[in-house]
């Protein structure tokens, strides 16, 4: 029930892990195991799956215990295959945290504010703000560039709303809310994730 909020503990472990230098970070859990998934459905090749289906009753008090179920994709009896909240939320992370980038040095005057920035090696620039504030929050957002590179492209800003999840049947990564061309101020909603990008691509219509 809480898992637009806590998408944002991902996230904000994700942003204090680039800071560090962290090289890469693993989710346990992409996809829910599928339904059902007891041990009592082994087929008695496993030993390890018939001790525990023997056990199974002492541990939990019954043989329909499904487990893993708090991947990012749902798996159900009932064919819902949808998309849970944090998908949206690590998706931003996925799409605009490329690798190999190199990690900027970032400050807020604000601790509930959590940043990082990111440059691509073709010169395409992320900033992340979590804003942990229960409050929209305006953001100045400056970025200067290592010598050499430039301010060419306008900065989209895309947006994961804890309090206003855009959900979609497939589970895709929502439009930009906004595009800075020149502009430095931005209001990000309380509990959010949003992310300031010049590395996006140009689709054909």
């Amino acid at each position: 029930a809480r898992s637009a909020q806590y998408a944002l503990q991902y996230a904000e472990a994700a942003i204090a892990a680039i800071n560090a230098g962290v090289f890469a970070m693993v989710i346990w859990t992409f996809s829910d195991y599928p339904d059902p998934y007891v041990c009592h459905y082994n087929d008695g090749s496993d030993p390890y799956a018939a001790a525990w289906a023997e056990s199974e009753p002492f541990v939990s008090g019954t043989h329909d215990v499904k487990y893993n179920k708090c991947g990012l994709i749902r798996w159900t009896d009932t064919g819902d295959y949808t998309v849970r909240d944090a998908y949206y939320c690590l998706g931003l992370l996925a799409r605009y945290c490329r690798r190999n980038a190199k990690v900027l040095a970032v400050s807020a005057d604000d601790p509930l504010l959590r940043c990082t920035g990111l440059l691509s090696r073709v010169g395409t620039w992320s900033v992340l703000v979590l804003n942990r504030h229960d409050d929209p929050q305006k953001i100045d957002l400056r970025v200067t560039l290592p010598t050499g590179y430039a301010h060419d492209r306008p900065v989209r800003v895309y947006e994961y709303n804890s309090r206003a999840v855009n959900r979609n049947d497939f589970g895709d990564l929502p439009d930009p809310v906004a595009v800075l061309d020149g502009e430095s101020m931005h209001e990000v909603p309380g509990q959010s994730l949003t992310v300031f990008t010049t590395d996006y691509c140009d689709y054909p219509e």
